[in-house]
């Protein structure tokens, strides 16, 4: 599988933005040190006709330009808190969306996602990713409808239908659709079809879909779109 356009983008660290670790950068402690606290998130670009977006942590910037198309590789870490995100036009003080002050506790994961609602407008949610019933027997998978134009999906893999009737954003709304559910080990075809047709709008072949793994398949580009705003289906494994 070859992701399209995966690439983690750089979080600021520097005197002024106390809040921000990279994940692995906290050294071992000894049996006297406490572990200091951390939370995690991680940040999803998918506002295909927004220009490059900058993440702001109430008035601290903590990400270099991150482009539509573009999604972290892995979580990074940062200190327990309360604040709220913006996502700001890249060397602008051009405010695109927010996500409202929030609880970010310790030792829990969360994805910060960017996304049109309309062509000319961006609107951003937060997940809370819970791996605590992750199992190391079966891989475990959760779908997401990101495409600004596209109406409501059935998701399948290879000819199994798992969920019907998905609509942009609609795990706002409905928040069980951001939990993992686990499935069979395997290498599938993705689909997402016009919600009760047959009509496949996007696919991909030969996902492997592997033991223990947390796997986001998400619905991303434009119906009728062209290079980099093609629809298209692709996935995020979770990497701390």
């Amino acid at each position: 599988m070859i992701f399209r356009k995966r690439s983690a983008f750089l979080w600021a660290i520097a005197i002024g933005l106390p809040l921000i670790t990279l994940t692995g950068c906290f050294k071992t402690p000894t049996s006297t040190t406490t572990p200091p606290a951390i939370t995690y998130v991680t940040v999803m670009n998918l506002a295909m006709q927004a220009p490059a977006a900058e993440v702001y942590f109430d008035n601290a910037k903590v990400s270099s330009a991150i482009n539509p198309g573009t999604w972290a590789s892995s979580y990074s870490s940062l200190t327990p808190g309360n604040f709220a995100v913006n996502f700001k036009k890249s060397g602008a003080d051009s405010l695109m969306a927010t996500i409202s002050t929030n609880t970010y506790d310790s030792a829990k994961f969360y994805s910060l996602i960017l996304y049109n609602d309309q062509p000319s407008s961006a609107k951003a949610y937060r997940t809370i990713d819970d791996f605590s019933l992750i199992t190391y027997d079966k891989p475990y998978i959760r779908f997401f409808h990101l495409s600004q134009n596209t109406p409501p999906v059935d998701f399948y893999l290879n000819a199994t239908k798992l969920a019907s009737g998905r609509g942009l954003a609609d795990n706002i709304i409905t928040p069980e659709f951001n939990s993992f559910t686990g499935y069979n080990i395997g290498i599938y075809s993705v689909q997402a079809k016009l919600a009760g047709t047959d009509s496949v709008v996007a696919s991909t072949n030969n996902v492997s879909l592997q033991a223990g793994g947390a796997y986001t398949i998400f619905l991303l580009g434009l119906t009728k779109g062209t290079g980099n705003n093609v629809l298209a289906i692709n996935f995020i494994q979770a990497q701390k």
